[in-house]
C-alpha cells in the first residue's frame, strides 16, 4: 500500500559521460521525501544528464543559477501513480564535481485510489491488461464502444486517465486510436509512452472440433503472422476487441463454435472461460506501445514535446519538419504521414532544445497542435529504440 506521507525518489543517470575520465554516481539511488518542501542533492559529472522519478503529485520550484552561464531546465510530466521530473544541466563543464539542490514540493496528497482509467473493453482486452499493469490500484472503466468513446470518458471528467495503443513492434500503427487522439487534439495531453509485451492465445469452446477461422481485433493478425502462415487458408475475422472476440464466441451458434477460435490474452481467458487450444502464437518479442493520456495542459518545458500534425498536403508536412529543425527542435520520432487530412493525423516528437519563444511561434502555424510533453525515458523515440534492444523487459519500469 502506498504511503500517503512520503514520496519515493529515484535518481538515475540517463546519459554517459563523453570522456572516460569523468566520474560520477552510476548506481540508482533511492530515498524518501516527506510531504511539504524537501530537497535532494545530486552530484553531476561532466556531460551527464540525470532524471529524478517521484511517485506522487507534485510541482517543481526552479532555482536560478547563482552564477551566469549556468543554465538549468526542469520539467514535469504526468500525475499519479507515475510521475517523472527530468533534470538537464547545460554548460556542464563548469559543474564538474559540484553539488546543486533540486526543490520538490508536494501539491496534494492524492492517493492512487482517486485515479480512474478509461480503456478499450470489454474487460480482458489488451488495453485493460496494460492499464492494470500501469495503474494496479486504480478504478478501471472498460469501454465497449471504440477509441472515440475511451477519449470521451476522459473529456467528460468521468476518468482521470486513458490508455490507447499506438504502435506495434511489427511497424503497424493503431490508426483508429491515433485518429481519436487527433479529433480531440485541442485539449488532450499525452503523459508518456510505455511498451507492453503482448502474448496471444487461441481460445476455443468445449464444442470445438477443427480450426477453420479465427476471430480477433484487426491489428492482432499481423502480430501472429508466423503462426497464421502455417495454416494456409485459415479465415480471419475482425472483432471490436480481443476480449469481445472470446466473449462473443462463447455465445455464438453451435456451428460457429465448432470451427472457430478467438485470439486473445490470458486475462480474457480467466474472465470468460474457454479452452486455450494454441498458446503463445505471437511473433517473437511482440510489443505494443501504449500512450497514457489525461486532460491536463501539455508542459512547454518538458525534455521532449509531441505535436499532432494535420497537414492537408505533403508540402505542409515537410515545412513543419524543416521549421522545427531550423529553430533548434530536432525530430526524434515521426509516425506515418497518413493521407494528409485532419482525420488521419501525423505525430511528431521533437527534442525540446530550442527556446520557449521559438516553440510558441512554431505552434502558432496552422495544423500544428502541442499534445504532450515528457522525459526521454517515457518517450516514443525511446520505446521505438527499445524494439531493437534485447534488453526490453515489458516497460513496467521502477515507478
Amino acid at each position: 500500500m502506498r504511503c500517503s506521507k512520503c514520496l519515493r525518489l529515484m535518481i538515475r543517470r540517463t546519459t554517459r559521460p563523453e570522456r572516460p575520465r569523468c566520474r560520477g554516481r552510476t548506481a540508482v539511488e533511492t530515498g524518501t521525501l516527506k510531504l511539504g518542501t524537501a530537497e535532494t542533492i545530486v552530484t553531476l559529472s561532466q556531460d551527464e544528464q540525470w532524471e529524478v522519478v517521484v511517485a506522487g503529485s507534485y510541482a517543481i520550484k526552479e532555482r536560478k543559477p547563482r552564477r551566469s552561464g549556468r543554465k538549468r531546465s526542469l520539467s514535469v510530466s504526468g500525475s499519479l501513480p507515475d510521475v517523472t521530473a527530468s533534470l538537464g544541466w547545460i554548460h556542464s563543464k563548469s559543474l564538474f564535481g559540484e553539488q546543486y539542490a533540486l526543490t520538490i514540493s508536494q501539491m496534494s496528497a492524492v492517493s492512487e485510489s482517486t485515479v480512474s482509467v478509461a480503456c478499450l473493453g470489454p474487460e480482458g482486452s489488451f488495453s485493460h491488461e496494460f492499464a492494470l499493469s500501469r495503474f494496479p490500484k486504480a478504478k478501471m472503466v472498460c469501454v465497449d464502444g471504440g477509441f472515440d468513446e475511451v477519449v470521451a470518458r476522459l473529456k467528460s471528467g468521468e476518468c482521470t486517465h486513458g490508455v490507447l495503443p499506438f504502435l506495434n513492434s511489427n511497424g503497424v500503427e493503431v490508426r483508429p486510436a491515433q485518429a481519436a487522439i487527433g479529433k480531440e487534439r485541442t485539449w488532450i495531453n499525452v503523459v508518456g509512452c510505455f511498451p507492453h509485451l503482448v502474448s496471444h492465445n487461441v481460445v476455443v469452446t468445449e464444442k470445438f472440433q477443427s480450426l477453420r477461422r479465427v476471430v480477433s481485433k484487426e491489428q492482432v493478425f499481423p502480430q501472429c503472422s508466423t503462426w497464421l502462415g502455417q495454416w494456409g487458408d485459415l479465415q480471419t475475422v475482425n472483432a471490436s476487441s480481443t476480449s469481445a472476440a472470446l466473449r462473443d464466441l462463447l455465445a455464438a451458434p453451435l456451428e460457429e463454435q465448432r470451427v472457430t477460435g478467438a485470439i486473445c490474452n490470458a486475462l480474457a481467458h480467466s474472465l470468460y472461460g474457454g479452452i486455450i487450444k494454441y498458446p503463445r502464437i505471437e511473433n517473437p518479442k511482440n510489443t505494443t506501445l501504449f500512450l497514457v493520456v489525461d486532460a491536463t495542459k501539455p508542459r512547454l518545458h518538458s525534455e521532449n514535446i509531441l505535436v499532432c500534425l494535420t497537414c492537408p498536403t505533403e508540402t505542409c508536412y515537410k515545412s513543419a519538419l524543416k521549421d522545427f529543425a531550423a529553430a533548434g527542435f530536432p525530430t526524434k520520432f515521426n509516425s506515418l504521414k497518413g493521407e494528409f487530412t485532419e482525420e488521419i493525423p501525423c505525430f511528431l516528437q521533437f527534442h525540446n532544445s530550442g527556446s520557449p519563444e521559438e516553440l510558441t511561434r512554431l505552434l502558432e502555424a496552422p495544423h500544428r497542435t502541442l499534445i504532450g510533453g515528457f522525459p526521454t525515458v517515457s518517450s516514443l523515440s525511446a520505446c521505438v529504440g527499445a524494439f531493437f534492444e534485447d534488453s526490453l523487459d515489458g516497460g513496467d519500469g521502477e515507478l
